[in-house]
């Protein structure tokens, strides 16, 4: 039977002491068994239910409810092992199990790789859209985001961000991801001031000041050889 549902099975039997069965007529119930706690039986129609504190739920770990079933007639009676099988539906919305942050080096192209969860153990399919998301390039079966052009701090954009979604086929969630850009030292500082000035005799002993810039934002130190 289905997960999450409460009829179970409806037990039948047959008498072929016809007068005894018209005096007497069948009675079912649960005698014993591991499960016979989690069922209510008519005994009259022999509809087996599971109690509603009981409705199976596949993603428990239970996947399977046995008891022993009996049939009466007032005289003589049998009884008869029942297994009831739970089947599994996709009833679950997958969800992410991967940071809605991460920072990465600039000038690298690996951003982040999405990952879920399903408890359906359905087949997962990853999506990105909104503000930065014509950045990237998608896998969208591993959840594997990269940079369509490396990233380049000194140019001012410091971080993208995205709304990712999974999806399981029937349900789907979604997390705003932000990917911060972290400025390495990958810039030569470069002097601006004039390789060649002209002083004065007998000025001050000021010759020049050298001055130059770094687009990292290093602190610069100066030396002559």
């Amino acid at each position: 039977v289905e997960e999450n549902q409460t009829d179970a099975i409806r037990l039948v039997a047959s008498d072929d002491d016809d007068k005894i069965a018209v005096l007497n007529p069948l009675e079912y119930s649960i005698k014993s068994g591991a499960d016979k706690d989690a069922f209510d039986v008519n005994k009259t129609t022999g509809d087996v239910t599971f109690k509603d504190t009981q409705k199976p739920d596949y993603e428990s770990g239970k996947t399977s409810y046995t008891f022993k079933a009996s049939i009466s007639d007032g005289v003589n009676s049998s009884t008869k092992d029942i297994t009831i099988n739970i089947k599994n539906l996709n009833d679950n919305e997958p969800s992410f199990t991967s940071k809605d942050a991460k920072t990465i080096d600039e000038n690298t192209t690996d951003a982040i790789t999405l990952k879920a969860f399903d408890a359906d153990g359905g087949t997962l399919t990853y999506k990105i859209e909104d503000d930065d998301a014509s950045e990237f390039t998608l896998d969208s079966a591993t959840g594997v985001v990269t940079f369509n052009n490396p990233p380049d701090y000194d140019l001012g954009k410091t971080s993208y961000s995205f709304e990712a979604m999974v999806s399981d086929g029937t349900f789907s969630s979604t997390q705003n991801v932000t990917i911060t850009i972290k400025n390495l030292d990958d810039n030569l500082p470069v002097f601006q001031s004039l390789p060649n000035i002209t002083v004065d005799e007998n000025t001050s002993n000021k010759a020049i000041t050298l001055v130059a810039n770094d687009n990292d934002g290093g602190i610069l130190n100066y030396s002559m050889d």
